[in-house]
């Protein structure tokens, strides 16, 4: 091979990894979204693209995708970014599954008619919370003494 085209081969080799590793999108709130992410207030670093269908792309289209937004993040914001999503995935999970069990939960199954007062105030003796049973009215406040 002529030593022209090798040269001209590594510099294209170094300009593609330049590429893929310099953002190409704007990233000036990249700190926040990263902070964001890793306490759970936010899903995504960059939303994700509009699908044009109500139903997500698969696949080839998929993968079209994904080298898309390589491209444009750089590989190393798009692995960091990829496991701050992850995380944050795992840590919504987290809240709702400890959610399920509050008395505020249960309180809001029981105002959805998911359950009946006698069933809400079973949950609540069975975690150890006191629930408010509806005050009795005496015999005297019911006889106008």
């Amino acid at each position: 091979m002529p030593h022209e085209l090798i040269a001209g081969l590594e510099a294209a080799a170094v300009g593609v990894l330049v590429l893929l590793l310099v953002p190409k999108r704007g990233v000036n709130h990249i700190r926040e979204r990263f902070a964001d992410l890793s306490s759970g207030r936010r899903r995504w670093l960059f939303e994700p693209r509009a699908w044009q269908r109500a139903k997500r792309p698969e696949g080839a289209r998929m993968a079209v995708l994904a080298a898309i937004d390589v491209f444009e993040l750089g590989v190393p914001l798009f692995v960091a970014g990829r496991l701050a999503e992850q995380r944050s995935a795992q840590i919504y999970l987290d809240r709702q599954s400890r959610w399920a069990d509050t008395p505020k939960a249960l309180l809001a199954a029981h105002l959805k008619g998911g359950m009946t007062d006698a069933e809400l105030h079973s949950q609540l003796a069975s975690r150890g919370c006191q629930s408010r049973r509806p005050k009795q009215s005496s015999r005297r406040s019911r006889q106008g003494h």
